[in-house]
């Protein structure tokens, strides 16, 4: 598949309970699978009230995600932007604003350049809340000027799970930049889970003397 726009306005799925008093999962999920896949933009759209529940087992609930498979072919051209994601929760697993996550397997295909900017991503969820996961490959990804707020975990601190971007899983994470994003009222602005150095320079980490780290207590 190539040549893909997705310039929807307004995406809400409205929370429903059935028998027994669970929620449901409902989540709308622009998903890239095993085929290679070029040119695809997902733009100035509003994605809210997504919700993974127990009655369909452990379910992580998204935004958008692109990837979600072990294919061994590239995604590439590939835009998020200008989109208002809010009100994405699951009661037992993660909760995720935008995720890339093709892929973690050997020989697998990569997500090239994929550009993530000017996106509103708040009131994220779960047993982790991740409002935006490089969590595969991404060679020269670009995470700019979004702006993410509000994101909760049921996890105690020193094991918070609340980000605003987490690198995992990805063989290319030297080459990520994430740059003028802000972030507010979230366990970290940035994770980096790889071996690499992640530029991860000029954002606005809510205090006036940068985020918290070894060297900036």
């Amino acid at each position: 598949s190539s040549d893909l726009a997705c310039p929807w306005e307004n995406i809400r799925m409205a929370p429903r309970k059935p028998a027994g008093g669970a929620i449901a999962r409902d989540e709308l999920a622009p998903a890239l699978v095993a085929a290679a896949v070029a040119n695809v933009q997902i733009v100035n759209n509003v994605v809210s009230n997504v919700y993974a529940g127990n009655n369909l087992g452990n379910k992580t609930a998204h935004g958008i995600v692109a990837g979600f498979s072990p294919g061994t072919q590239d995604i590439t051209g590939l835009v998020v932007a200008s989109n208002r994601i809010h009100q994405i929760a699951s009661q037992l697993r993660g909760a995720y604003g935008i995720q890339i996550n093709h892929t973690t397997s050997p020989g697998g295909g990569k997500t090239v350049a994929p550009q993530i900017f000017n996106n509103e991503i708040s009131g994220l969820t779960g047993n982790w809340a991740h409002a935006i996961g490089l969590e595969g490959n991404t060679p020269n990804a670009v995470v700019r000027s979004n702006l993410i707020s509000d994101l909760s975990d049921f996890n105690p601190t020193p094991f918070a799970d609340a980000i605003g971007v987490k690198v995992e899983d990805n063989a290319y994470a030297a080459s990520v930049v994430i740059q003028h994003n802000s972030f507010s009222n979230l366990f970290a602005g940035v994770l980096n889970a790889t071996v690499a150095t992640v530029n991860a320079e000029s954002n606005w980490w809510a205090s006036p003397s940068g985020p918290v780290a070894t060297l900036n207590p």
